[in-house]
């Protein structure tokens, strides 16, 4: 969760942001705070015991903007820019005291932490716009992950700066702080005429009320839907900055009704990922076409990696994803050559409508079984194997057309409902080492559930399908047969499986294998195998360039000199 605090210079805005910080910092086991005002007043609010010199972002822009870029390799060696959408490659932010991030670039005091953006210096005046100070805090909140059990609270400008930035999306609310005066609101109104197209995210705090013909002053000029609080005159915050630390308890008590109120708007924001990450590449692509691309005489918003996905990157564990994802076995690390990869549950997400269609088919036969039970009953295995479970347990023959009847209809149907594993072509794409498809589906239906997700480019001409062979899986030959069409040793191979006779397969096969469990059915049914596992297809290019000991940007030399 993420609320901004604006508001005219004056208004109390840095005291009431700095108040409800705190306020929060007893609802959460950390809050981040920012200093994203000219004037970089908020750690002396907080109150905050700071054993250092308070340092700004904007000193550190360059180191800061390395850090973020992470290894990615789509820009190549252009620069990267405050608006540059992340990928999976980049570092990222997370709420948390023990973030690297943050343990370098911000002021923590016990569970709270402050980051500023800092003033101008000598070298700034008559040089620059405070906006441009914001870029660094602009990349930062695009890489950062926060989830809706984090709070970051923000106390910024007056408000036009942030309409001058991509941060003006990169908040959930807008608590824009006014007094009783003419020219403070004034200042709101013309934010709110700027920011018209988000005019939901915007409420207002009334502060420094000291009588009934302020508060009337204010409900002329703010409609009652806007004005979440009024925050009457503070003696205790006036004595606090006369310099009395002790007293800023008794502010937050004070103003504790209107906080509640502040903090259950915020959470009534739910923040749209996917909207979020539109935003940001319709301000980058428009930001560089404007400005950046003659600044630099290249083009930075074209070519760069369009697989992000902010929700995927939020599932991965703060702390070393891959160990924590990666049951603690040791892989042997013999140069892998090969990755093969199974179709149905790991390419594509079938298994679910496969079977439930059989339970569909099996209703004419008296043939009823509950999902989760027909999942271990037939994940994995060949129609004609399903069939013949069918028919042992109902005593039923099946009608002699029913296979190619349920053939065809799972063609007909499948280009409709069938869907790519979330996070296999960022995967794919990481990977830059001989890849194939080993499947017991027929190369009919591999090649139309690959092409029917766009995948299909990416394996043409290797696929390897049982019905070729007259050999499935749990019979290690199908896996054989694909290492040895593509001239590879055994030892040499990876596959990636999410069901337990692929797994049997595989291990038969002498080859490494990594067992994926995004599934709840391939969890449960894989759980006790001895295979490695892994649960989020992100993290596949990480997991094999430990194998390989180098990072995965480096695949590609590696794979070549093998």
């Amino acid at each position: 969760m993420r609320v901004a605090f604006l508001g005219k210079g004056g208004s109390g805005k840095t005291t009431v942001s700095a108040g409800f910080t705190r306020y929060a910092s007893k609802l959460h086991d950390f809050v981040l705070a920012i200093d994203a005002d000219v004037n970089v007043h908020l750690h002396q609010a907080l109150g905050l015991t700071v054993e250092r010199e308070i340092s700004s972002i904007k000193e550190s822009h360059d180191e800061i903007q390395k850090y973020l870029r992470g290894t990615r390799s789509d820009l190549g060696d252009r620069p990267m820019i405050s608006t540059t959408p992340p990928t999976f490659d980049s570092n990222f932010v997370r709420i948390s005291p023990h973030d690297e991030f943050l343990k370098r670039y911000a002021t923590i005091d016990g569970n709270i932490g402050l980051l500023t953006v800092g003033s101008y210096e000598e070298d700034d005046i008559g040089a620059s716009c405070f906006h441009e100070m914001l870029y660094t805090l602009a990349g930062i909140m695009h890489h950062t992950l926060d989830s809706e059990s984090d709070c970051v609270v923000a106390d910024t400008t007056a408000g036009t700066d942030n309409v001058a930035t991509s941060l003006w999306f990169a908040y959930d609310l807008n608590v824009f702080v006014v007094e009783p005066t003419e020219k403070s609101i004034g200042v709101y109104k013309d934010f709110i005429e700027l920011h018209e197209a988000h005019d939901d995210l915007t409420l207002v705090v009334a502060n420094k009320i000291e009588d009934s013909y302020d508060e009337e002053f204010i409900r002329e000029h703010v409609s009652p839907e806007k004005l979440i609080g009024i925050l009457p005159y503070s003696d205790a915050m006036r004595r606090f900055e006369q310099g009395e630390k002790s007293v800023l308890d008794e502010f937050e008590t004070q103003q504790s009704i209107v906080f509640q109120s502040i903090y259950d708007a915020l959470r009534a924001r739910k923040r749209n990922w996917r909207s979020y990450l539109e935003q940001l590449r319709a301000s980058h692509e428009r930001l560089c076409k404007r400005w950046y691309n003659n600044f630099y005489s290249l083009e930075l918003h074209t070519d760069l990696d369009e697989n992000f996905d902010y929700e995927v990157a939020l599932s991965k564990s703060p702390s070393e994803p891959l160990r924590r994802q990666v049951k603690n076995k040791s892989l042997e690390e013999d140069q892998l050559s090969l990755v093969i990869f199974d179709c149905d549950g790991v390419l594509v997400e079938t298994e679910r409508f496969y079977v439930e269609l059989l339970l569909e088919f099996g209703k004419e036969y008296g043939f009823e079984m509950e999902l989760a039970d027909a999942m271990n009953l037939f994940a994995g295995v060949t129609l004609k194997t399903c069939m013949k479970k069918i028919e042992e347990t109902t005593g039923k023959n099946l009608k002699p057309d029913f296979f190619e009847t349920f053939r065809d209809t799972f063609a007909d149907r499948i280009e409709c409902e069938i869907k790519p594993v979330e996070g296999i072509r960022h995967a794919i794409e990481s990977i830059h080492i001989e890849k194939c498809v080993v499947s017991n589906s027929s190369m009919a239906s591999i090649e139309q559930m690959l092409g029917a997700v766009d995948l299909l480019k990416y394996f043409k001409g290797r696929i390897f399908s049982g019905y070729d062979l007259k050999k499935w899986k749990p019979d290690p030959a199908l896996f054989l047969h694909a290492a040895a069409s593509m001239n590879v040793d055994p030892k040499k191979c990876l596959i990636v499986e999410d069901s337990l006779v692929g797994v049997q397969a595989a291990q038969s096969a002498g080859m490494k294998v990594l067992a994926y469990t995004g599934s709840e059915f391939a969890a449960r049914q894989l759980k006790d195998s001895k295979a490695n596992f892994f649960d989020n297809m992100v993290d596949l290019p990480e997991i094999l360039s430990e194998l390989l000991g180098v990072p995965h940007s480096e695949m590609r030399l590696e794979a070549q000199m093998s």
